[in-house]
């Protein structure tokens, strides 16, 4: 299965997080994080699936879970995190991809509005999520250690119906 991205047919497939999918995630998405924590990321992510809370995608390529997004819907409000596509792939509509189809998946499970947050420093991913159709909504300031904080900005967007 192949899919578009920017224009383009690059052999990416987008497809459910599968419990073989952690050493690739480990290697591609997350290599700080060790491979227990990785592997307990994804038992607790599908667990949350088979729950019908939300969904959790991957991007492939080459037999590879290359990119990774989740969905967690808390009642009309879902939120997209842990989205992450491995560096030397960024910049080619993967992330995007991602996106969108979570966004289809919001729509499925009833949810009336997206959120999604980023690092008030990163432009890159903040122009590309307002162009995605999302709008700021809230900064929070989140403790990182001791003295230092990380500034996120979440924004949001409405979903329309399915039909």
């Amino acid at each position: 299965m192949s899919r578009k991205t920017n224009g383009k047919d690059n052999g990416i497939g987008i497809r459910p997080l599968a419990g073989s999918d952690v050493q690739d995630l480990q290697r591609y998405c997350f290599p700080e994080e060790s491979p227990k924590s990785v592997a307990d990321y994804v038992k607790r992510a599908l667990r949350f699936v088979e729950q019908g809370n939300g969904a959790h995608l991957v991007a492939e390529a080459g037999g590879h879970a290359i990119a990774n997004a989740q969905l967690v819907c808390w009642r009309k409000r879902a939120e997209i995190g842990s989205h992450v596509v491995s560096e030397p792939l960024r910049g080619h509509g993967i992330g995007t991809a991602l996106i969108r189809a979570l966004s289809n998946a919001a729509a499925d499970l009833g949810a009336e509005q997206i959120e999604i947050g980023a690092d008030k420093s990163d432009g890159r991913v903040l122009d590309l999520y307002q162009r995605l159709g999302f709008a700021p909504h809230k900064e929070v300031s989140v403790p990182r250690d001791g003295e230092n904080h990380d500034h996120i900005v979440y924004l949001v967007k409405s979903v329309p119906p399915r039909e």
